[in-house]
């Protein structure tokens, strides 16, 4: 007859059964509250084949070889990821275990003011310049020769010439300058705005007395623990349970 033998004796066969089974990378907790900090959870490798060695070392696998039961265990955890993740998950988050209604909401809206400004210049500046200049010139210029006659007992004029002179020159200015002004100034505007409300809604409605959620509160502390759960789940799926 075959003899079974237990985890523990398998360990003094083979000391590296429990050492390549791969456990699920940290997961990161997001949060809806920007206040909170972030909450991360993983799991530790020693931790875990020390709660399999307390819990099931004196049971017996189902694959008798140990050889055989390192393979089963190390596609287990694979095979039970997605298991593992989601406890890792809950046991993360955080909550108020007095409330029973929690809502966040976020709100985002955006308003948008455009247009034109026109601002028009325009007319004309006249300068106007005119008038008359006039110059006059005028008097006598006369030029005298005198030759004594002989027969004459003082000068006489012999050749007298007169320049008479009478001249008015008149210069008229008449200018006009002329600036028109045509402009026509624009200035474009736009501008939005984003506005963003959050709102934390949360509480107790009502269904559940506060006592009532301490109570389930404080039965869920005293019986979960990640590690225990998934040793169970290994228990059954791995061992006899056979006692």
């Amino acid at each position: 007859m075959r003899k079974f033998i237990n985890l523990n004796d398998m360990l003094r066969w083979d000391n590296t059964i429990l050492d390549d089974y791969v456990l699920p990378d940290t997961i990161v907790i997001p949060t809806d509250n920007p206040d909170e900090p972030v909450y991360t959870i993983s799991l530790d490798h020693d931790l875990m084949s020390s709660n399999i060695i307390l819990n099931l070392g004196d049971s017996t696998p189902r694959f008798n070889e140990p050889d055989v039961f390192k393979n089963a265990l190390n596609l287990w955890f694979l095979t039970h990821k997605w298991n593992i993740e989601h406890l890792m998950r809950l046991a993360a988050q955080n909550y108020n275990p007095l409330e029973n209604y929690d809502r966040w909401e976020h709100l985002k809206g955006t308003n948008t003011l455009g247009g034109t400004d026109t601002e028009i210049h325009s007319g004309n500046d006249v300068q106007k310049t005119g008038g008359t200049v006039t110059e006059v010139h005028s008097g006598t210029d006369t030029t005298e020769d005198t030759t004594s006659a002989m027969n004459a007992s003082t000068y006489q004029p012999a050749d007298k010439s007169t320049l008479q002179h009478g001249e008015t020159i008149a210069t008229t200015t008449d200018m006009t300058d002329t600036t028109t002004h045509g402009e026509n100034i624009n200035t474009q505007y736009g501008k939005t705005d984003t506005n963003v409300d959050n709102n934390h809604i949360h509480g107790n409605i009502g269904v559940t007395t506060a006592q009532d959620m301490a109570r389930q509160e404080i039965s869920l502390v005293a019986t979960f623990n990640i590690y225990q759960n998934i040793v169970s789940l290994i228990e059954n799926d791995l061992f006899m349970c056979v006692y």
